[in-house]
């Protein structure tokens, strides 16, 4: 005799959290044909950002080289422009060469894409005064935040807040963005070589949360950047990257040091090859970073096992490029990047190197 199955009483939290699921999944199908360029309706019937109904009725036919009329093929721009909201929602700030350098794509695509998702309302320029001849970036709006958040599976973490009034260490931003894009660059014309992983702020704070007495969870170590380079048949440069402006304190300074001296060491097995790396506005604050980190070293720290600390500043940097500068470390040591000691080599990389990610035909140039 079949018994019944018990009732089972689906809570509201339960509900909600389907419903939510539904929702995330129709927002993400919504952007998905924004960017293939299909009218997408929103919850109330009107198109996003306008309020206007509209509907462009069907794709037009083209006529092929052979003179034959055939339907109008997808958006060729569709993976672009998803790679672009995805690298902007991560990194924040990035101009248009930036982009192009990142994702391997012409400067020209990246400008075509850009003016098309500005359209949409999902980006916006920002002026950058620092740099001469009228130069812009671009970041998300709120809107724009969100889609890139959810191309990305960050939807349940994602707050539109952070995103209304736009990223306010602009130039922080920047340097930190032009430095690993600076390294990306240089590594195009080297075979094999190139940049493994890049994590941004907020990602590379996640690998080192830590637990309080309290239960609370805090990141003490929170990089502006994270980057993983590789060197053929050599090894894997990791470092963590410190854009320094000269706001910060002598104190914070120290502070940050020391969060690096104590807690690298119990993440990496072997952290005397992992590298933090200081690029400072200020031509002073090498020395000064270096001294302060010795000065852990003898004190607090008793020489046991550190990560290494090297410092440049951005005059440098930019004056003898990626393969010229030698940065400053602990005793006096100055050494090239290449030079610096390297994590073993592992299994060959799932995905492409950044910079370097393979285009059979770039989609300018597509017909």
């Amino acid at each position: 005799m079949n018994q019944a199955k018990p009732f089972c009483r689906i809570s509201n939290k339960q509900q909600g959290m389907k419903a939510g699921g539904h929702l995330r999944e129709q927002f993400r199908e919504n952007i998905r044909g924004q960017l293939r360029g299909k009218v997408t309706i929103s919850k109330m019937g009107h198109a996003p950002h306008t309020g206007a109904r509209y509907d462009r009725g069907p794709e037009p036919d083209y006529i092929t080289p052979h003179g034959l009329k055939e339907r109008r093929p997808p958006d060729l721009y569709y993976e672009a422009k998803k790679e672009t909201l995805i690298m902007l929602y991560r990194h924040t700030l990035l101009t248009a060469e930036q982009l192009a350098i990142s994702l391997n794509y012409k400067p020209k695509t990246i400008y075509n894409i850009s003016c098309e998702l500005k359209e949409k309302g999902l980006i916006r320029t920002i002026p950058l005064p620092f740099l001469k001849r009228n130069h812009v970036g671009y970041t998300l709006t709120a809107f724009g935040a969100r889609a890139g958040a959810s191309l990305a599976g960050d939807e349940t973490v994602f707050r539109a807040k952070a995103w209304e009034a736009g990223p306010v260490q602009i130039e922080h931003f920047f340097g930190t963005n032009a430095f690993i894009t600076d390294v990306i660059r240089h590594s195009i014309s080297h075979a094999e070589e190139g940049m493994l992983e890049w994590l941004d702020p907020r990602s590379a704070a996640e690998r080192y949360v830590q637990s309080k007495k309290t239960g609370k969870a805090a990141a003490p170590v929170k990089p502006d950047g994270f980057g993983m380079y590789l060197f053929p048949d050599r090894g894997r440069l990791a470092f963590h990257l410190e854009y320094d402006t000269g706001t910060e304190t002598l104190w914070r300074l120290k502070d940050k040091l020391f969060h690096y001296g104590t807690l690298l060491p119990t993440i990496w097995p072997k952290v005397e090859a992992v590298q933090v790396l200081f690029v400072t506005k200020i031509e002073s604050r090498p020395k000064t970073i270096i001294d302060i980190w010795e000065a852990l070293m003898k004190g607090t720290f008793k020489n046991d096992r550190l990560p290494s600390v090297w410092a440049i500043s951005e005059k440098d940097w930019k004056q003898k490029g990626v393969g010229g500068t030698l940065w400053l470390g602990s005793g006096g040591q100055r050494l090239r990047l290449k030079d610096m000691q390297l994590l073993p080599t592992l299994a060959d990389p799932l995905d492409p190197l950044l910079g370097k990610q393979p285009r059979e035909l770039p989609p300018k140039t597509r017909r």
